[in-house]
């Protein structure tokens, strides 16, 4: 359970989310005047966001207090969360069918079956976890990993789980219509020394992967390396674990796993950094 520390309950980050997109909205009431109208609305859009933003976090924000702030806490929140990630496939689906290739229609309808099919698994997975053997439905995850249930039941959930992320994370086997990528569908080639380079034709778009493919891999100075280093000191810090021989536990604790995934992770990094120089010259890109 978390401790969370709110604002007089005042939904800051609902406002500051939703604030935009309903202005946005307005737009499109817009008397057909030119773009110069558009953008200044924009611009004053964009500027009220940011004073929103400011005092917020200016003025609601303790720096000293180590509780999760601006926080909002509603029991319909989870619920929400996945019908709006259901919801995203909307917009997959219309630029599948109407950009697509030349079976586009088949892929779109293929691609949202499948994958309603896979969130339907996860959505009567989880209901029949919270719900079953309790008077009380939950979905604690402490109470539920302490609650027992039948063998066969375990296994349903299991391979209902294991459809629905396969689904989720783009497995091969139900990707048959991903595989050849955009820049693979466009000049027919699948090594990257044939294709002679893409920072030279497209540079703006190779610096933008770029950038985003190293944040993905949470490298220093990117988004993604704050969570990785906090977990690095923690690691570090610790004074029961880290490198604590004399601990019984100590190659079967979760800093030792911690330890082993942050190395592979350096290792993973490093290929993919200088694979194409070093490895493997003939890497094939998809």
């Amino acid at each position: 359970m978390y401790l969370v520390f709110t604002t007089n309950y005042f939904p800051w980050l609902t406002i500051i989310v939703v604030f935009p997109i309903a202005a946005g909205s307005l737009i499109f009431f817009f008397p057909q005047r030119g773009n110069k109208v558009t953008r200044g609305y924009t611009i004053y859009i964009c500027v009220l966001e940011l004073l929103l933003m400011t005092y917020a976090f200016c003025y609601h924000f303790q720096l000293d207090d180590p509780l999760i702030q601006l926080a909002e806490d509603y029991n319909w929140i989870n619920f929400f969360f996945f019908i709006m990630w259901e919801l995203e496939l909307i917009p997959v689906y219309l630029l599948l069918s109407m950009w697509g290739g030349k079976k586009r229609l088949y892929s779109a309808t293929k691609f949202i079956l499948y994958t309603a099919a896979g969130s339907v698994f996860l959505l009567i997975g989880v209901l029949g976890i919270g719900l079953y053997g309790s008077n009380e439905p939950t979905l604690n995850l402490e109470t539920l990993a302490n609650q027992s249930y039948p063998v066969a039941l375990e296994i349903i959930f299991y391979i209902g789980f294991f459809y629905c992320f396969c689904c989720q994370i783009g497995l091969l086997v139900l990707h048959f219509f991903f595989l050849a990528g955009t820049s693979y569908d466009r000049i027919r080639l699948g090594y990257l020394d044939e294709m002679g380079g893409l920072a030279i034709p497209i540079p703006k778009i190779f610096t933008i992967f770029s950038i985003l493919s190293m944040a993905s891999l949470a490298l220093p100075g990117m988004s993604g390396f704050v969570a990785e280093l906090i977990v690095f000191f923690g690691i570090i810090t610790s004074q029961k674990y880290f490198f604590n021989v004399k601990n019984t536990n100590y190659f079967c604790n979760g800093n030792w796993n911690d330890i082993n995934s942050y190395l592979f992770i350096i290792y993973v990094t490093a290929n993919v950094l200088w694979v194409q120089a070093i490895k493997s010259p003939k890497l094939l890109f998809f």
